[in-house]
């Protein structure tokens, strides 16, 4: 459902009987081929703080970045939930570093996209939750400085705990 899918859910009924309703019909179609197979919902991220300035038009995915990630925790945990899948709280990361004092740009230029930095925290998130690590420190940091990934594996380490 990427992130506007579920963050427009909140205030449009049809678009959230569409996400609810695709979501549960996924799980069941993976579950009839691979009843074995973990399931995980990938909890996107609001988009930058930027994209509201622009004064673009454009579907209601919140009045700003907090609500646009609150709808997005909502009912990506709500699909996680109804279906017996694991929620994956990339955003959530994504929110506390925006809300820290050291803050790192983490989306692309377009304010929706992520930077390195921002895949990079994304894959701790998932390691974690796939592996069971609830603080993930990788040898392997890519093009990040060592200060950047120990920050990135510190946010991490918050929403896995």
């Amino acid at each position: 459902g990427q992130s506007q899918e579920p963050a427009i859910a909140e205030k449009d009924e049809s678009v959230r009987k569409d996400f609810l309703e695709s979501a549960a019909a996924l799980c069941a179609r993976v579950r009839a081929k691979s009843p074995k197979a973990r399931i995980y919902f990938y909890e996107t991220w609001a988009r930058h703080a930027d994209y509201w300035k622009a004064a673009k038009k454009g579907p209601d995915v919140g009045a700003d970045p907090k609500e646009m990630q609150a709808r997005l925790r909502k009912w990506y945990g709500v699909v996680a939930k109804d279906n017996g899948a694991t929620f994956v709280p990339c955003g959530d990361a994504w929110e506390l570093n925006y809300a820290s004092s050291a803050a790192v740009r983490l989306h692309t230029k377009d304010h929706s996209h992520p930077e390195f930095v921002g895949t990079y925290l994304n894959a701790l998130i998932f390691f974690g939750k796939i592996y069971g690590v609830k603080a993930p420190t990788p040898r392997w940091t890519g093009k990040l400085d060592e200060a950047q990934a120990k920050l990135m594996q510190g946010y991490a380490a918050q929403v896995l705990k």
